[in-house]
């Protein structure tokens, strides 16, 4: 996950090809489910179960 690796807003909408207010809402809601407990630890065990299920 390019967040969990502390890429920018701009460098992560660039490398996926989407906005940058994009980002920002994909990134609000996963902080939203996360309980405002945010950190990049919990960000990568995020991204991991996410790969896990798909």
């Amino acid at each position: 996950m390019l967040a969990a690796k502390g890429a920018s807003n701009r460098e992560i909408a660039d490398q996926l090809g989407i906005g940058q207010e994009t980002v920002k809402m994909h990134c609000s809601n996963a902080y939203g489910k996360l309980g405002g407990e945010i950190s990049v630890r919990s960000l990568s065990m995020a991204s991991e179960s996410a790969r896990r299920r798909f």
